[in-house]
């Protein structure tokens, strides 16, 4: 090839590379908005109070996708605190959230309660620091929002892109100082609890940071039960290592440190190793319960014998401490000359807040006559608990046994199934809540015959779809003149307005003697109120369920709305072996407060209180309406004498009635309002959560609001507080727990996107599906409520426990489909729905993100030019800045503003003036709108300029490469190339003349 040719072929290659478009991915945050709790709307600066939930919405897109092409995308969000005087400091890093692009649509994403507004920040800046996972094609993208405190200044900082942390310094590359390390520096635990701790490992490097292990030392009375990290860590990225932590029992707080070592290295081969130091305190929780006998529970007990019968019976004992195990040593029970015994089984060790049985036999000797005898039964042992000294406890019962002789004259066996009686009040609960129901709430069986019953059939049922019931476990046998619990539990579903269903009770079963009773012998009927969450003013006011005293004693009335609500009538009903009486039905309880009346009991058993009675607005409330309350005597409760001579022992305690959980922690206020001068302390536990204090110290005359914080719930239905004031009887008062923590809340979408819009007819797009629980779940996602001929797949996948899964929902739309049409995003486990979010796929035929209107063209006679008047319009809800463009040659003389600026939805008026260097003929071009920083052509328009004359024909060649500055320059080099090539030619040619 000689000199010539190959001086063209290099040319021809430099143009070839010049037209082909360069295989770059740009992608674009669009929108980053910012909501409050007292706001409740979206903009990118936003103001709440302290303690607002802050959520964020965000919006993103990739252009210049290629069919098939996916492409991975990690988006972190960092948030930054700013004080009164103006100064930022960065506080931690979110989780990161992986995507992976199909196609050039904006995306949006919602984050809910990302953070909280907490002293002693008076604003913060979020920032979301965006990057592709390309090899050699990495592209990191900020944006920011800002959220203050009502009152405050405000104080704006720009975020520079590459720099998601500006309160941390800049260190040269390949350095240890570029991986940090963060976290809570101490916190508290309750002894025995379970806390799930973060260390934050910052990557401030260009390059990865493989992490080869996360280790702690070894931390007294606190035990690691697990620790997992991330592998790697990206440039310039955040991500945490979790420990899972249980702390030990403890005889009285505790307080130490651990360090947690992280140990990583970087592609150059670096070694790094850090050490965070973690202060830590374990609370001693005894003084809940300081492990008294009288925490032991064991009832004296009552049946009845046949001469010659043998029976054996299980007797119940119940541990209430919550601290102290109960370690049984004997079991003892002294016979009597005609009834002997036999102790056939006992537990040997019951466990906090736990109940077992005894099994003991018992033969009746020959009587002549019907006797009762009474026999002492003993049970001796001692409650344990590590760290502490055993304390002995010793407690007994009394045995009462009816004999009957059965030579008796005219004496036949009691064995009528009337003889079984049903036990359920009505029962009021929240809409879309679950609770569980027992014998503290009134529901039980009882044998008033002399025989034993077996159960062959016990159901909880409702003839409606507002309640579904489900029977827990049971025993199958009730002994005589003894009762069994009947444990269910039930969870309503979503109502528009407060809705009653009757639910039934059914039993079938035999006594001994053969006697067979079918459920329709055996049943009762009951009440379901389920309450409108939006309307429950009704559901707000009743009566609480406590335990009493026999005699004359106080019980509480509630009501938790802010209207004063009038009592005008009172009801006792399902009494077993109680009876009630008040002195006045009128009463008028003020609004969010409590009333404590005096109530007089006869008897040894339980029933139900309920009330009528209207607000003072006039809405009346019945008693299917009002929350009732189960009363019951146990005994003698509280048989201490005080002397409350000078002393007023009159304290209100405001509280939720009812308190949805619907989240790992929930938060709610109690208020105090001692009026003695009295000291002493409010006691608060569940028995299913961990509270937060556990323990209120009182002052006399003390009047505060405090916070309190539920946790580690399982399976809660009650928070209860025991107000013990000084020289005066101490009572019980306590909030139903509305439980929502069931598999719908702890399967989770945590991120998804609310409205879709495929750019063809292809579906695909990701969600994050977490699991909150300590298992792992296997379950199948899916898009439901589309239409059937819409090809959508479904996905089986298992998500680890305490972990979150990326998956990719993909399907086909037929290609005629118009419209916009609402479905769900479903998840399903064992082929039961247990969670679901609404999503929107828009097929509607979309404007262009520009139009062109009023389009005008003129002449300029004086020189033979012409003026381009239009208006431009930005049809998107996003700013747009846009590069106009003329496909004209270089003989023309453009003058107008070719660089525009467009908010959301803003139209302008253009003007361009256009001057030929030469006579032309008629003229036609493209005008061409191009999206600045990524070239993409938004919009073309064909103009034509007629009745002008152009002799000059390279029209079209020069812009062939003009698509950017770089093939501008390269092709300038290029002729000045050429010329310099022609230029030597000649020179040559003259020389050889």
């Amino acid at each position: 090839m000689n000199k010539r040719n190959m001086f063209l072929a290099i040319i021809a290659l430099i143009f070839i590379s010049i037209l082909n478009p360069i295989n770059a991915l740009n992608f674009n945050i669009d929108s980053l908005v910012i909501s409050t709790e007292s706001e409740n709307t979206y903009a990118s600066l936003q103001y709440g109070n302290y303690y607002d939930n802050v959520s964020l919405r965000l919006g993103f897109r990739a252009s210049d996708l290629t069919y098939g092409q996916n492409i991975p995308v990690v988006i972190t969000p960092k948030i930054y605190g700013i004080s009164d005087n103006g100064q930022m400091q960065y506080l931690y890093s979110a989780p990161p959230v992986y995507y992976t692009l199909y196609n050039t649509s904006t995306q949006e994403y919602y984050y809910p309660n990302i953070f909280y507004l907490q002293p002693p920040y008076t604003g913060y800046q979020v920032l979301i620091d965006a990057q592709t996972l390309v090899p050699a094609n990495i592209y990191y993208g900020v944006n920011n929002a800002y959220v203050y405190v009502s009152g405050y200044p405000t104080y704006y900082y720009p975020a520079e892109p590459n720099d998601p942390d500006p309160s941390d310094p800049q260190y040269p590359e390949n350095d240890c100082f570029n991986m940090s390390l963060s976290g809570q520096g101490s916190f508290y635990i309750n002894e025995d609890q379970e806390k799930e701790y973060r260390l934050y490992i910052a990557n401030n490097s260009s390059l990865p940071l493989t992490i080869q292990s996360v280790t702690t030392t070894n931390p007294s009375r606190l035990d690691i039960d697990d620790i997992s990290y991330p592998h790697t860590i990206s440039a310039n990225q955040t991500r945490y290592a979790q420990i899972d932590l249980i702390a030990d029992l403890v005889s009285s707080n505790y307080s130490s440190f651990f360090d947690i070592i992280v140990k990583g290295n970087y592609p150059d081969g670096t070694v790094c190793q850090k050490a965070f130091t973690v202060d830590y305190t374990i609370n001693d929780r005894s003084s809940n319960n300081s492990g008294d006998c009288s925490d032991l529970i064991l009832n004296d007990f009552e049946f009845t014998l046949n001469e010659f019968q043998n029976l054996t019976q299980e007797i119940r004992i119940k541990n209430e401490s919550l601290d102290y195990e109960y370690v049984i040593d004997s079991v003892n029970i002294y016979d009597d000359s005609y009834v002997s015994t036999n102790v056939i089984d006992y537990p040997r060790r019951i466990y906090t807040n736990q109940a077992d049985y005894l099994k003991i036999k018992f033969e009746a000797e020959d009587i002549t006559r019907d006797l009762t005898r009474n026999l002492d039964l003993r049970v001796n042992g001692y409650l344990r608990r590590s760290g502490r000294e055993d304390k002995r406890c010793n407690i007994r019962s009394n045995i009462k046994i009816n004999l009957i002789d059965q030579g008796s004259v005219n004496y036949s066996p009691a064995t009528s199934c009337s003889n079984i009686k049903i036990f359920a009040p009505n029962i009021s609960q929240l809409e879309n809540t679950l609770s569980n129901y027992g014998k503290d709430n009134g529901f039980f069986i009882v044998n008033n015959s002399n025989q034993k019953f077996t159960i062959s059939y016990l159901l909880v049922n409702d003839n409606t779809s507002y309640a579904d019931l489900k029977v827990n476990n049971y025993s199958s046998m009730i002994y005589p003149s003894a009762t069994l619990p009947i444990n269910f539990e039930l969870t309503t579903t979503e109502v528009a307005t407060t809705q009653s269903t009757n639910a039934k009770v059914e039993v079938s079963g035999r006594f001994d003697d053969g006697t067979v009773c079918n459920y329709s012998n055996i049943n009762k009927t009951f009440t379901i109120n389920i309450l409108d969450s939006q309307d429950n003013y009704c559901g707000s006011v009743g009566v609480l369920s406590q335990r009493v005293n026999e005699g004359r004693s106080d019980v509480v009335l509630f009501n938790n709305t802010n209207k004063k609500f009038y009592v005008t009538n009172i009801l006792f009903q399902e009494k077993y072996k109680l009876d009630a009486r008040v002195d006045t039905s009128q009463h008028t309880i003020s609004k969010n407060s409590s009333l404590s009346i005096p109530v007089s009991f006869t008897g040894d058993g339980s029933l139900q209180m309920i009330v009528s009675g209207k607000f003072e607005d006039g809405k009346a409330c019945n008693y299917t309406q009002t929350t009732p309350g189960i009363l019951s005597v146990s005994g003698n409760i509280n048989n201490s004498t005080y002397n409350f001579s000078e002393n007023n022992c009159s304290l209100d305690l405001t509280i939720p009635n009812i308190y949805e959980i619907d989240d790992a922690i929930e938060k709610y206020v109690l208020t105090v309002k001692n009026y003695s001068k009295n000291s002493g302390k409010i006691v608060i536990y569940s028995n299913g959560a961990t509270i937060n204090p556990a323990i209120i110290y009182l002052d006399g005359y003390d009047n505060f609001n405090q916070e309190l914080t539920l946790s580690n719930f399982s399976n809660p239905t009650a928070v209860n507080y025991s107000v013990q004031l000084n020289n005066c009887n101490a009572f019980l008062r306590n909030t139903t727990l509305a439980n929502k923590l069931i598999t719908e809340n702890r399967i989770e979408l945590v991120s998804y996107p609310q409205k879709y819009t495929p750019v063809n007819s292809m579906i695909a797009f990701s969600v994050l599906l977490k699991n909150d629980f300590s298992e792992n779940k296997n379950l199948l996602i899916k898009l439901g409520g589309f239409p059937n001929n819409w090809q959508t797949d479904s996905k089986n996948i298992t998500v680890s426990s305490r972990s979150t899964e990326s998956i990719t929902l993909t399907g086909t739309i037929p290609q005629d489909v118009i419209g916009v049409y609402d479905g769900h995003i479903e998840v399903y486990e064992n082929n039961l729905l247990i969670e679901s979010k609404p999503i929107t796929i828009d097929l509607t035929i979309k404007d262009a993100d520009l139009s062109v209107d009023n389009k005008k063209i003129d002449s300029i006679s004086k020189s033979n030019g012409y003026q381009l008047k239009f208006d431009l319009t930005n049809n998107t809800e996003f700013r747009k800045d846009v590069i106009i463009s003329f496909d004209l040659d270089n003989s023309w003389v453009i003058d107008g503003e070719k660089n525009i600026e467009l908010l959301p939805k803003e139209k302008k008026e253009i003007i361009f003036k256009l001057m030929p260097t030469t006579k032309k003929e008629d003229q036609s071009f493209r005008l061409i709108f191009k999206e600045k920083g990524t070239d993409k052509i938004l919009l073309e328009e064909n103009i034509l300029l007629e009745q002008k004359k152009d002799t000059f024909g390279l029209t079209g060649f020069l812009t062939l490469g003009l698509n950017s500055w770089i093939g501008f320059l390269v092709l300038i080099i290029i002729v000045i190339i050429v010329i310099i090539y022609i230029l030597k030619k000649k020179k040559k040619k003259k020389i050889f003349i």
